[in-house]
């Protein structure tokens, strides 16, 4: 794991505007398709964002902070982009200050942020290409475009 420098942290911030101008195309295009940013009126126990929107080609985006409750303290942002397969996928992460989030908590963030009915995936990608903008944060990603863009991997039998 590689702590990331700021010269490729500005080419990222680069890419994603990029990212989410597909990702605003996309939902013009698609005017069906939503992405699941939380009401904060439904969660009042968060702090209604922090920052909101973090820029403006993603204005459902932000950060938010959870005030109160067993997770309280957390960070989360949540964010949208078209990536390499054209599908529009929305990214929530979760951080705590002074330690990794648990299970727990990146459960919490599932429920509440992406939603109990739709898919989740986190990803564990090969070291050498493993960046870390924060050191304890988690990620999570749904793809708003394709129902399940991956298979079960249950061999019948129910999710595994």
């Amino acid at each position: 794991m590689k702590t990331i420098d700021s010269s490729k942290l500005n080419k990222i911030i680069s890419a994603g505007h990029d990212i989410q101008a597909k990702a605003e195309q996309l939902l013009a295009d698609n005017p069906g398709v939503t992405i699941p940013y939380p009401e904060p009126a439904k969660l009042p126990w968060v702090v209604s964002p922090v920052q909101m929107p973090l820029n403006n080609r993603d204005p459902g985006g932000g950060m938010y902070r959870v005030r109160s409750g067993k997770h309280a303290g957390a960070a989360i942002i949540a964010s949208a982009g078209v990536y390499e397969d054209e599908q529009l996928w929305y990214h929530v992460s979760i951080s705590r200050k002074n330690r990794v989030p648990s299970y727990e908590d990146l459960a919490f963030l599932k429920e509440h942020f992406v939603g109990p009915s739709r898919w989740a995936i986190q990803l564990f990608v090969p070291t050498k290409e493993h960046i870390n903008i924060h050191p304890n944060a988690l990620h999570l990603w749904h793809c708003v475009t394709a129902d399940r863009p991956f298979p079960l991997f249950d061999c019948g039998v129910g999710s595994i």
